[in-house]
């Protein structure tokens, strides 16, 4: 007994050695941290203080805002990381400020979101802002990267500079005889990047334009045409090849100089603020190429990847030589195959393809590519336009992704030896594709829905404006990221023109720190995409066929004693082709769940609770109206876990007119229901008041009375008076 009291002695000591040894390690591991704390959030006065020299990035926040609490700890493992090799390397810094605390300061910064993070220069100038990338440990570091390529490329003293003259290629100054010669394909074998500025040649010469901006009185001036010149230099370096292999050039010209010449080429006198005063953009061709010149038409001032991805494509299309299927293929991403297991796939590029035949192609059918050049490069995504005459090669490579598509893609596990098993049809995929050439052709990278503009003679490829309808309604790609950037895109104006009323986008929340279920969710989206573009194809066949039963069915009952001119009047009957007039058009989008706090305030979706929703749900929301659907007719929650009850939840409500929920109340129907309302509660206050009352003096009368309970001094008249 005695023994096995002492080794239950013995163990109770070693636990208790244990437990302050652990102890003393989580403190130590306490200490560590806070050898290397977050530095104190800066006042106003210390904000301007700190900001006097270098650079720094800013963490403006809400210490009651829920995404800042759930940022924080990307934020310290961000500070922890970098914060010493920042310092070090680019006299970068790292602050934060609190905007309960510090209110004046982010009214004077006009911060109003939280958390906003932002690079500043020295003196506080705000050089970025980290709006369109992802509130991650990469997306802060992928923001930080590009600011620091953009505005601290070498270094002088040991301190950081404005890119050095040294490290791009040189951007030529054009007087007007050279810009005349180089539009009118005079000595011009390339293309030429020409950018153009509200200065004269004096306030920006040659030796000035790519140096130090310091001594620049122009760049004081205008700090726009500043911030943009860092932009252009760093487009110019990562051109650096393309230049030194002499396929482009760069570029100036001065409008202050030349304002009759940049006139002439629609450039109009720059905005009175000089924030605004950003320089124009164009591609001037060669001769060999058209001699088109392209013009960068963005509503906002370019990012260096905006207008880097912009020419990168122009250089890749503007030449339209013939290319092979092969070729095409590889630059536009373009599959004849998609495995069903999870991968995430890369859904941003469109391409286009005019295929002409060899034999019969004559030169008037490439005309229609110098007409389209303008408006696909209007287009901010990943859109590409080519030719070819390799026709067996690209109807091939259509029949091969329909026939794989609904045989093999649509078709999971659950379907075999079932009712719902699809297989490939070639009546409907001809029905879809059948047309003459040239013909224009669409794919989507990793995508298996390649689309045919139908066209039964080269007329029809010549109308520039239908094959532009044809671009504008298909000139998107699977998935959309949902930024700020692009919301105009994926909810633009509507013009019935090119829209249908009851388009429907589908908004897929994620949250990029859950990869594997990111992958799912990828792969959702896309077998939703593939499934749904099936279902409506499938159904618009067969009103097709349906409509040719019903003509052969009037011809063969006239066949007996009726008057030929009767048979072939209904023979010549069209039938209104239905693949290129579908109205229940489908998008889909995603958005990281963190940002759909922010997103429903830029679009006005007042009615949507964010805290109802988690990563893997889908939102339904009209493209053009105010109406949205987050489960379907059975109220079940649209989720990616089932996928079947998504694609059907959004049939019926295309064409059941499930109405679903409002985005926002309307301020029509606010401005007309509340004093309404008002009106309603004060008649039926008024009217039981005035009852109460009448009650009241009722009873007060009828105190006293005889059993009859009538006093007999009152008539039965002024008895009903009272009441």
């Amino acid at each position: 007994m005695l023994s096995v009291r002492r080794l239950l002695s013995h163990l109770i000591f070693l636990l208790v050695l244990v437990n302050i040894c652990k102890g003393e390690e989580e403190v130590d591991k306490e200490a560590e941290t806070e050898t290397d704390p977050l530095p104190g959030v800066l006042s106003s006065k210390q904000f301007d203080e700190e900001l006097k020299s270098g650079y720094h990035i800013v963490e403006f926040f809400s210490p009651y805002c829920p995404h800042c609490t759930h940022f924080a700890p990307t934020w310290e493992d961000f500070y922890h990381k970098h914060h010493e090799l920042y310092a070090e390397k680019n006299n970068l810094h790292i602050h934060q400020v609190n905007c309960v605390s510090n209110g004046d300061l982010c009214d004077k910064e006009g911060v109003m979101a939280y958390p906003t993070i932002r690079f500043y220069s020295s003196g506080g100038k705000l050089l970025g802002s980290m709006d369109d990338y992802q509130r991650t440990l990469e997306g802060l570091e992928t923001f930080v990267n590009d600011q620091l390529s953009l505005w601290v490329v070498g270094e002088t003293d040991g301190k950081p500079d404005d890119f050095s003259s040294d490290s791009i290629p040189e951007t030529i100054l054009l007087n007007k005889k050279k810009l005349v010669q180089i539009l009118v394909g005079e000595g011009a074998d390339k293309p030429y990047l020409v950018s153009f500025w509200p200065s004269t040649d004096k306030e920006l010469p040659q030796d000035k334009f790519q140096g130090d901006h310091k001594g620049v009185q122009f760049f004081q001036e205008y700090p726009g045409s500043y911030m943009f010149r860092n932009i252009w230099n760093g487009v110019s370096k990562q051109l650096a090849n393309e230049i030194e292999d002499g396929k482009l050039s760069l570029a100036y010209f001065n409008c202050g100089s030349n304002p009759k010449v940049c006139s002439t080429l629609g450039i109009e006198d720059w905005p009175r603020n000089a924030e605004e005063a950003i320089p124009q953009i164009m591609m001037m061709l060669p001769p060999s190429a058209g001699g088109n010149r392209v013009v960068y038409n963005r509503p906002t001032r370019p990012s260096i990847q905006d207008l880097l991805l912009w020419t990168s494509r122009l250089l890749e299309i503007y030449r339209f030589e013939d290319l092979s299927e092969s070729k095409i293929q590889k630059i536009g991403g373009i599959v004849k195959r998609l495995r069903r297991e999870s991968d995430i796939k890369d859904y941003s590029k469109v391409t286009f393809v005019l295929l002409e035949d060899p034999a019969t192609k004559v030169p008037e059918d490439d005309m229609i590519l110098r007409k389209l050049l303008q408006p696909i490069m209007d287009f901010r995504g990943n859109v590409y336009l080519f030719k070819s005459t390799d026709s067996t090669g690209f109807l091939r490579l259509l029949k091969t992704q329909s026939r794989i598509m609904e045989d093999d893609y649509l078709n999971k596990d659950s379907d075999k030896n079932t009712k719902d098993l699809i297989s490939f049809d070639p009546a409907m995929f001809a029905a879809r594709t059948l047309s003459a050439l040239p013909m224009m052709l669409c794919f989507r990278s990793n995508t298996l829905d390649g689309v045919a503009m139908k066209s039964f003679s080269s007329r029809d490829i010549r109308d520039t404006g239908k094959v532009l309808k044809f671009i504008y309604k298909n000139a998107y790609p699977m998935v959309w990221p949902l930024l700020r950037k692009n919301l105009d895109v994926v909810f633009p104006e509507y013009d019935e023109s090119y829209y249908s009323k009851n388009e429907k986008v589908l908004v897929s929340l994620i949250d990029p720190k859950k990869p594997k279920e990111l992958q799912k969710i990828s792969y959702g989206m896309s077998y939703i995409y593939h499934k749904f573009t099936y279902i409506q194809n499938r159904e618009q066949f067969n009103k097709l066929d349906n409509e040719r039963k019903k003509k052969y069915a009037k011809i063969k009952d006239l066949q007996d004693g009726s008057h030929h001119h009767d048979i072939m009047k209904i023979m010549s009957t069209t039938v209104q082709e239905t693949f290129e007039n579908m109205h229940n058009e489908l998008r889909i989008a995603y958005v990281d769940i963190e940002n759909l706090n922010a997103l429903r305030y830029r679009l006005g979706w007042k009615n949507i609770v964010p805290s109802k929703y988690k990563s893997g749900d889908f939102l339904l929301v009209s493209r053009f109206s105010n109406g949205y659907w987050d489960e379907s007719s059975e109220g079940k929650q649209f989720n990616i876990e089932d996928v079947d009850n998504v694609i059907y939840g959004i049939k019926y409500a295309s064409e059941h007119g499930f109405s679903g929920k409002r985005l926002y109340t309307p301020i029509l129907k606010i401005a007309i229901f509340v004093p309404l309302t008002i009106i309603v509660i004060c008649f039926i206050w008024k009217w039981t008041r005035r009852f109460l009352l009448a009650r009241s003096l009722r009873k007060n009368r009828m105190k006293g009375l005889g059993i009859l309970g009538v006093d007999p001094s009152l008539g039965s008249t002024e008895l009903d008076k009272l009441e």
